[in-house]
This record gives C-alpha cells, structure tokens and sequence, in this order.
C-alpha cells in the first residue's frame, strides 16, 4: 500500500477528514454569510501541506543528531510559559512577543 515510501490510503483520509472539515464550517458560517472562516481555513490546509512536502525530502536520521538541543529548547519554552506566560482561563498558556501570541 505504499508508494515510494508514501502512504496513500493515509493521505487520501486525511484529504477526505479535511474536506468533512471544511464542509462542516461551510455550514457553521453560512448563516454570517461570511466566507474569511473557510478562506483562512483552506490558506493553513494549504501550508499545511507545503510543510508536508518539505518534511517528505528531510532524512529523519538527521534530525536524531540534533534531538536533544531540540528538547532542550522545548523544555526552556514550556519553562518560560510557565513563569513568563500570559495568564487566561485560570492558566499560562501563551508568550507574548509584542504584537505576536504564542
């Protein structure tokens, strides 16, 4: 079932989960008459699978090589959330770099 090291059946369900996303919140936003929501929403499907397509041509053995500065840097992140984080809903959850949230 794979091709080249691709999974086909996984892609097309994915296609297919996507497309039932994008149906749904065609039908959640009609009543605003308002299609910015799907737009956007098909824009981040859209880099979502430029990302795919540059993940398909790096070689995950080098990723091995630099796994843990990239733990690292994750815990670091999740530390700095934790002390220097936005509070919202009673939790920190985002870090606010000027007009940026993450």
């Amino acid at each position: 079932m794979r091709f080249g090291g691709f999974d086909k059946i996984l892609f097309f369900s994915v296609c297919g989960i996507l497309l039932i996303g994008i149906m749904t919140l065609y039908s959640a936003s009609a009543a605003y008459n308002s299609h910015a929501i799907i737009l956007r929403q098909i824009f981040w499907i859209f880099f979502g699978f430029l990302a795919l397509s540059i993940a398909l041509f790096i070689d995950y053995q080098k990723i091995v090589n630099v796994s843990y500065f990239l733990y690292g840097i994750t815990v670091i992140l999740l530390l700095f959330v934790l002390f220097a984080g936005k509070a919202k809903g009673g939790s920190h959850r985002w870090i606010s770099l000027w007009a940026f949230n993450f």
